[in-house]
């Protein structure tokens, strides 16, 4: 008995000593607090997991879909924009994670946003985590109106990856050219205030206040020829047969290049009228050529207000040479045209800021736009002979020493259609036959030989040949052959075929210098629409209108531009 007890008492003893050191000794101390923090450890390496693969989808999303924007938005690829979204994504393998793209062209930019969300898997978050559901059947869909993330829990289980973007190309620059049809047929039925109402508007639509970068607009009216204008003149080399008015001749060959050579000298075209029939003029009425600025080319002006009141200004009356007008068009844009607007703008005659321009063609930041009108189709283009250009006529003037041209007296040598020497008196037609014809000048000493330049600048061609030939050759001193000289002194040098060819060839130039081409076939007949909407960029830009549909058409065009400035 004594023994267990001793026992017992030994057994306490050492108890109460362990007890005691235990409670003095503080090794182990950290491991306990380890065993206690271990599991927070753990959900905070669960959820360090989740995010970082979170983020790592995220950032390849949003990687993908700033590549796409980009891609989308390049002016220079011709592709649908959604599709080139749409590439990048699948060839990423997440095309069904976008929710939108949105393009927003204008004709001079493009702007492509789009929209795209994911649902991450969590592998370590669990139902009961907080803020999550383990429900990944149903995958999380971000709602791209509310803005928010608010909505998640009940809308799935996965952390939801988003990612936007938006790309914009667009150019600051716009340089047009403005070809518009003032042929004859322009007259009938309101075509010629129309076409200004149309133009007018289009104007105002193009030209903005305080735009950034710079539009202008360069005008060219054309009907047979188009009147290249006395200041305009001076800068083209051009022969000097006569000043009495300006526009130029081109080959065929010239029309397969958008430029007009400031090194090449161009034909003028010969001063002449072939409708007029007053004997009595002193000028001629009607010159297939406009004298001064009467509807001369404008180039490269943003005056609003000047603009539109040259539009409104414009007149119809001739033939109509499409192709004559585009080569116009097109040269305006060409960067030959340079040292003439540096040149204007030292004068001051356009914006100093368009002495740079037209731009090159592969200036990014330049959109380069021809609108093209007709209400026909080509025509002949004609010119007086080659031999009656220039040199001295058969006519005679005695001035009488005054400066008044109605005064004038004339002679006509027929000596080569006669014995002897044989002038024709034409003040004295009216007179017995033998009054008529004379071996001298009229006015003797004080007649001079006029020019071919001169006699057609002051009569038109038939007026010539009745004035100074249809009496002769009644009273027998003049063959049939000399009245065709002046009735016909003018020759076809481009029929509507070849006309059609060049207008052809000259729209093509363009469109290889990527010049974008409006075409607007304004009542126009077949012959003219099938060369307009050949000469257009593509279907989509060629217009067949009548009445006030023209300026419906050209208030589209001009919103198009118009876009750009909104956008930035």
């Amino acid at each position: 008995m004594n023994q267990s007890r001793q026992k017992s008492a030994r057994l306490a003893q050492r108890a109460k000593g362990f007890c005691h050191r235990f409670s003095r000794n503080e090794d182990g101390v950290i491991s306990l607090q380890f065993l206690w923090q271990f599991p927070f450890m753990l959900w905070f390496g669960y959820i360090a997991i989740d995010v970082m693969m979170h983020e790592f989808e995220r950032t390849r999303l949003q990687n993908t879909l700033d590549r796409a924007v980009l891609a989308a938005a390049d002016l220079d690829q011709e592709g649908d924009p959604e599709a080139v979204v749409r590439s990048y994504f699948r060839a990423a393998g997440i095309e069904d994670s976008i929710d939108s793209i949105k393009i927003k062209e204008g004709l001079n930019m493009r702007n492509v946003e789009a929209t795209a969300s994911i649902s991450v898997p969590t592998v370590f978050l669990r139902a009961g985590d907080s803020g999550y559901r383990n429900n990944q059947d149903t995958p999380y869909v971000y709602d791209n109106d509310a803005k928010s993330l608010d909505n998640f829990e009940a809308r799935g289980s996965s952390l939801p990856a988003r990612a936007n973007g938006a790309a914009e190309e667009s150019v600051s620059n716009v340089e047009i050219s403005l070809v518009l049809d003032i042929s004859g047929s322009m007259a009938n039925n309101g075509r010629l205030g129309r076409m200004r109402t149309a133009a007018s508007e289009f104007v105002d639509a193009v030209i903005q206040e305080g735009e950034t970068g710079m539009t202008t607009v360069s005008i060219v009216p054309y009907s047979a020829v188009v009147n290249v204008g006395p200041y305009l003149a001076s800068s083209f080399p051009m022969t000097t047969e006569h000043t009495y008015s300006h526009c130029m001749s081109f080959e065929s060959s010239d029309f397969n290049t958008t430029a007009i050579s400031l090194d090449k000298t161009y034909q003028r075209v010969a001063h002449f009228d072939p409708f007029s029939n007053d004997q009595n003029s002193t000028e001629i009425a009607q010159p297939w050529c406009p004298t001064g600025n009467t509807a001369a080319l404008w180039p490269i002006a943003n005056d609003t207000a000047n603009l539109k009141a040259y539009i409104n200004s414009l007149q119809a009356g001739g033939n109509t040479a499409i192709d004559v007008g585009m080569k116009w068009g097109a040269g305006f844009l060409d960067p030959a045209f340079r040292p003439i607007a540096a040149n204007w703008a030292g004068r001051g005659w356009i914006d100093g800021r368009a002495a740079t321009r037209p731009a090159a063609f592969d200036d990014e930041d330049t959109l380069k736009v021809i609108v093209l009108m007709t209400d026909g189709e080509n025509t002949s283009q004609y010119d007086l002979k080659d031999y009656l250009r220039s040199g001295d006529s058969n006519i005679w003037v005695d001035e009488r020493g005054n400066s008044d041209p109605r005064d004038d007296r004339f002679s006509y040598n027929l000596s080569a259609y006669n014995q002897g020497t044989v002038f024709f008196w034409e003040r004295l037609e009216q007179y017995e036959q033998k009054y008529r014809y004379w071996n001298s000048i009229d006015g003797g000493d004080s007649a001079r030989r006029m020019t071919y330049q001169e006699t057609f600048a002051r009569w038109g061609t038939t007026s010539m040949a009745y004035k100074f030939i249809e009496r002769p050759y009644y009273d027998y001193r003049a063959p049939i052959d000399l009245f065709y000289k002046y009735a016909y002194a003018y020759e076809e040098k481009v029929n509507a075929a070849g006309a059609n060819a060049r207008l052809n060839a000259i729209c093509n130039a363009a469109k290889d210098k990527n010049i974008v081409i409006f075409s607007v076939a304004f009542e126009a007949p077949d012959g003219g629409k099938n060369a307009l909407r050949s000469c257009a960029s593509t279907e989509s830009h060629f217009f067949d209108v009548n009445g006030v549909e023209i300026e419906e058409v050209f208030s589209a065009i001009g919103r198009q531009i118009n876009q750009l400035r909104l956008v930035q």
